[in-house]
This record gives C-alpha cells, sequence and structure tokens, in this order.
C-alpha cells in the first residue's frame, strides 16, 4: 500500500511526500483513527442529508441563528482536533516501542515510532544523559541502552536516540509507536 501511495504523491516535494506516507501509515496502524473517521463521515452525510430542510421550512431566525453558530462550533472542534498533532516538533523513526513501566524502550527496525525532537545545543549533554539512560558509549557491551545516530523518517534529518541494548519482552509492545498516545490510554 505505501508504494501504491508513493506512486501517486511522487510529483510532491519530499518532505511533504513523507509526511504524507508516515500520517498514511500511523493512520493505518490505529484503529482509533479509523473510528474517529467513520464519526466523522457519519455526521457529515446526516448534515447534508438535513441541511435542505432547515431552509425549506419556516424556522425561527433564534433557531437558523443557534444551528449556524454550532456548525461553526463543531467545524472548529473537528479542526482543531485533526490538525493539533502538528503543533509539536514531531518525530517518526523506524523501530518499535515498549512498555518497560515508568518510561518506554525503543528497538530499531519493525515500525514506525513517533516523538518529540529537541536540539541539543552542547555535546556536554550528553555526559549528564548517558548516566540516566545507563548507556556506557566506553563499554557498551555492559550498557543497558546505547546511544546511536539514526535517520528519521520525518524530518528529514538525523538523531540520536537511545537503544535497548538486552532482550526486551515483546508482550509489552506499543502498537500505535507513540508513547504519548499509550500512556494517556492505560
Amino acid at each position: 500500500m505505501d508504494r501504491i501511495l508513493t506512486s501517486l504523491v511522487a510529483f510532491l516535494d519530499g518532505k511533504t511526500r513523507l509526511l504524507i506516507i508516515k500520517d498514511f501509515r500511523m493512520f493505518r496502524r490505529d484503529p482509533a483513527q479509523w473510528a474517529q473517521v467513520l464519526i466523522f463521515t457519519g455526521l457529515m452525510v446526516l448534515y447534508f442529508t438535513n441541511m435542505r430542510r432547515f431552509y425549506q421550512e419556516e424556522l425561527g431566525r433564534a433557531y437558523q441563528n443557534g444551528v449556524s453558530l454550532m456548525n461553526l462550533a463543531a467545524t472548529a472542534l473537528l479542526l482543531c482536533a485533526y490538525t493539533g498533532r502538528f503543533i509539536f516538533p514531531m518525530l517518526s523513526l523506524e523501530g518499535r516501542l515498549f512498555d518497560m513501566g515508568e518510561w518506554p524502550t525503543l528497538v530499531l527496525g519493525g515500525g514506525i515510532v513517533h516523538g518529540e525532537l529537541f536540539e541539543v545545543l552542547d555535546v556536554a549533554v550528553f555526559a549528564k544523559l548517558d548516566p540516566f539512560e545507563e548507556c556506557d558509549p566506553a563499554d557498551p557491551g555492559r550498557s543497558r541502552y546505547t546511544r546511536e545516530r539514526v535517520a528519521l523518517v520525518e524530518p528529514e534529518t538525523e538523531a540520536w536516540v537511545y537503544v535497548a541494548n538486552e532482550p526486551v519482552p515483546h508482550d509489552a509492545l506499543i502498537e500505535s509507536g507513540s508513547w504519548y498516545a499509550w500512556r494517556t490510554r492505560r
């Protein structure tokens, strides 16, 4: 399916094309989004089938104004719900997330992971982050996590991530690839 979509959006620039493909993958893998689209479609069908009735019947001016205000409010709510995810600087990379209790664990490959991207202005910050993440770059074999520079799917750049360096229980897989979405549903 990704190949078909890629060929359909081939005329777009690279970043836009990757964003559309990433959103399509996320939609395809998250049944909660399918339900949102079905509910939205049902509401739109209901609205358009009854719209003529509002103007053909003799309704009071206050009622027509109330219906117009509710239409505006519903449209604004839907726009906020669907576009709110673009507010935060999001990243996507190839990998899988696992719920290990208080924090997630990343394993590269096999899916798409979504998260937040932060710019590190001074590499000295890794001297403080590495011990917190139980990562020892001098002895990676004994580290619980390793710090690796990976290519992101979106945006098109590279970033440092901490990757599991030991086996993880596969029953703790976070299907959506989003720690934030997983945490809010628990």
